[in-house]
């Protein structure tokens, strides 16, 4: 019996039994190959669901933040605030995962905006977008890992 039954927690147990049954039973080459890429896709998947939600809220929570600070301070143009509108308008404040990816795709194109407006700039705003996309990439780079794509 499973004492916590997470998502993590199920993929590891299908990665082990995946590589210490089927794994050994496997002989040729080919087959190997592509266990061990389905090893690595969920792996990813196994990260994901571990920190994606807690991850997305505060990217979410980061971008709206420095993009009202932005537009307070007046730093980018209205077009910013209307951003900042339309994710209020259409921020669903659940915590599902399906919810959560929509607001976090809105607040992206509000990111987008800020360092589409700041380009070329060294304003605290610039700076601090440009780090909000670092995070970003930082973050799929941790996910995906030394991912190698080796041809079945």
């Amino acid at each position: 019996m499973m004492t916590q039954p997470s998502v993590a927690r199920l993929i590891e147990v299908v990665r082990a039994q995946l590589t210490e049954t089927i794994g050994p039973a496997l002989i040729d080459d080919g087959p190997r190959s592509a266990l061990g890429m389905i090893d690595h896709v969920l792996q990813m998947i196994q990260t994901r669901s571990e920190r994606e939600i807690d991850w997305m809220v505060l990217q979410t929570t980061d971008i709206i933040d420095l993009a009202r600070s932005a537009v307070a301070s007046g730093d980018v143009s209205s077009k910013v605030s209307e951003a900042v509108d339309a994710y209020e308008a259409n921020r669903s404040g659940g915590l599902a995962a399906s919810q959560v990816t929509s607001d976090y795709a809105h607040a992206a194109a509000v990111l987008s905006l800020l360092l589409e407006e700041t380009v070329g700039t060294s304003s605290d705003t610039a700076i601090e977008s440009r780090g909000l996309l670092e995070r970003e990439v930082q973050w799929g780079v941790d996910v995906v890992g030394d991912f190698v794509l080796v041809a079945p």
